[in-house]
């Protein structure tokens, strides 16, 4: 899976576990190294630092319940590096279609970046709004990067 986002000039697409990746293979040849089955003077490459936590505010869109476990996985990334998450992680949507609307407007406003997980499903589609919710924050979000 890749976390695709934007950060107000660009798409950055990033691999989910790159870093925990390149560690484990550091830490594999690390211990390799130690037991004596390393016979090569090749050095892994250094991981791949994790960008410093700046008490960025992010926007995780609810995902469709086919992202749900991806979805839980990334809040617990991004708080765990000290990020912001909104909306509340902890809270659902409502099926009210503009109180959900103006829920995910402040969420967005508040955002630095946001991050939209797309699988298959297009999620439950709230009165009043004419597609899914993972469709409908994507536009809210095009819509949000456009007026700034």
């Amino acid at each position: 899976m890749e976390i695709i986002y934007y950060d107000g000039r660009r798409i950055i697409r990033q691999s989910k576990y790159i870093h925990e990746i390149q560690m484990l293979a550091a830490s594999i040849y690390k211990r390799l190294k130690e037991l004596g089955l390393v016979h090569t003077t090749v050095q892994p490459p250094p991981p791949v630092p994790l960008p410093p936590a700046r008490k960025l505010c992010v926007y995780l869109a609810k995902p469709a319940s086919d992202m749900n476990d991806e979805y839980q996985t990334v809040v617990r990334e991004l708080r765990g590096h000290g990020f912001a998450v909104v909306p509340d992680p902890e809270q659902d949507l409502p099926n009210d279609g503009a109180v959900a609307t103006g829920i995910i407007r402040a969420a967005l406003a508040r955002a630095t970046l946001s991050i939209h997980l797309v699988g298959e499903k297009r999620g439950f589609k709230p009165d009043g709004i004419d597609d899914g919710i993972v469709g409908f924050q994507l536009t809210e979000a095009k819509t949000q990067i456009g007026a700034r």
